[in-house]
């Protein structure tokens, strides 16, 4: 089921990228910095990984894919978003699912960086919508030359209602928990205002509406939502892309992303 592949993919063991890696850090539009971990392999093209909510370059899912990268001979680079990993103290500002605009400063910085590679972006759950903000051309300008999406929460509204149901409240309590300390943390350094009360019984959408959405420039959580869910622009990408979601996800619903299929620069993979 999907419940179970979804947790057994945290519990059982998984292999480790083991590389030397250079740490680099990514200045942003609004000077805030990401901290990249980057490795040059020989082949034309360089990877862009980019992690899910509350995860970082060391996530399970993140290590295996640029381990299979790797053997490729491909140029990997992994990127932590605002104040998560190693880049801890670095932004104060919420990184969320619709950072197109932080996806396309990083383009800028690989073009720069890796200037004779083809540059393909790869993000997982909240960083496959957010790069699909940037290819709808909602938030962000400098495009990758490809990119693939996995499981990305195009609908952001069904998806924070359907956390709230069932077995799925497993999944929201553990990102309430993990944000809440990624909070504590920020305040901790100094790097937002404090206080910001997040009830004890929250919700993701009551983290959304308390922190995400006033600290990233949105009305309301429903704002952040209308603003920045992209199912409905899918057939304004023109950058060759690759969706990759799985039917039996448990709080990301695949049906919104039928609409793609209509779209010829899309590869669209339901599994």
């Amino acid at each position: 089921s999907g419940h179970l592949q979804t947790i057994l993919g945290h519990l059982l063991p998984s292999p480790r990228w083991i590389k030397p890696l250079r740490r680099e850090l990514v200045r942003l539009r609004d000077h805030e910095q990401l901290l990249a971990l980057t490795r040059q392999g020989d082949s034309p093209f360089c990877f862009l990984l980019f992690h899910g909510l509350t995860g970082s370059s060391d996530s399970s899912y993140i290590q295996r894919t640029a381990l299979e990268l790797d053997q490729k001979g491909h140029t990997i680079a992994l990127i932590n978003h605002r104040g998560c990993g190693e880049g801890r103290g670095l932004a104060g500002r919420p990184y969320h699912s619709g950072r197109g605009d932080d996806i396309s400063d990083v383009v800028d910085w690989a073009r720069a960086s890796f200037s004779k590679k083809k540059i393909i972006v790869v993000g997982f759950s909240l960083s496959a919508n957010a790069i699909l903000t940037l290819l709808t051309g909602l938030r962000g300008e400098s495009l990758p030359d490809g990119a693939i999406a996995v499981n990305g929460p195009i609908d952001l509204l069904q998806s924070a209602e359907l956390l709230k149901k069932g077995v799925s409240r497993i999944y929201d309590y553990r990102f309430v928990q993990q944000c809440r300390s990624e909070i504590a943390d920020r305040i901790s350094r100094g790097l937002i205002p404090s206080p910001i009360l997040i009830p004890r019984s929250a919700h993701l959408q009551d983290v959304d509406e308390a922190f995400t959405a006033p600290l990233g420039g949105f009305k309301t959580a429903r704002d952040y939502y209308e603003q920045c869910s992209t199912a409905s622009h899918l057939k304004k990408i023109k950058t060759p892309t690759v969706l990759i979601m799985s039917k039996d996800d448990p709080f990301i619903p695949f049906e919104p992303y039928l609409e793609a299929s209509e779209n010829p620069n899309i590869h669209l993979r339901l599994e």
